[in-house]
């Protein structure tokens, strides 16, 4: 991703080049990349983790303290912004908009996340992702 909008300056997919813009940028692709996507591989595919079927629930109970506590830090992180870093899109806005889409499927609803649902909603309605969620045949 960090490819993408360095390849692709012109469409503004990357931060203000201060360097602490640039570190709020890496802080976060680190994060999400680090922690938010990896806590999702045990709920969704437990079977990757161990091979008897009766654990699959604990495994994904597990993962889902994990993700909760993604989503609470999100959550509290959005409270007073539209974007994730600075005051306009990144690349890692579409990153989190995924893992939002995927928290849909998780036992506490996702309006208990405000100010994510707040996000999800608001790049839901982007022309861009609605285009990409058109193309995949994707929900919201």
């Amino acid at each position: 991703m960090l490819y993408l909008a360095e390849k692709f300056p012109d469409e503004h997919l990357s931060t203000s080049p201060t360097p602490e813009a640039r570190y709020e940028m890496h802080k976060w692709m680190s994060y999400l990349t680090g922690d938010v996507h990896p806590a999702f591989y045990p709920y969704f595919l437990p079977q990757r983790y161990i091979a008897t079927e009766p654990q699959y629930h604990a495994i994904r109970e597990a993962a889902y303290k994990q993700i909760d506590a993604c989503f609470q830090l999100f959550d509290r992180h959005m409270s007073d912004r539209n974007y994730i870093v600075e005051e306009r899109r990144t690349v890692l806005d579409p990153y989190l908009f995924v893992f939002c889409r995927w928290g849909k499927s998780l036992p506490k609803p996702f309006t208990d996340y405000p100010n994510l649902h707040r996000f999800m909603m608001q790049m839901a309605d982007d022309e861009g992702v609605q285009r990409a969620m058109q193309a995949q045949s994707i929900t919201l």
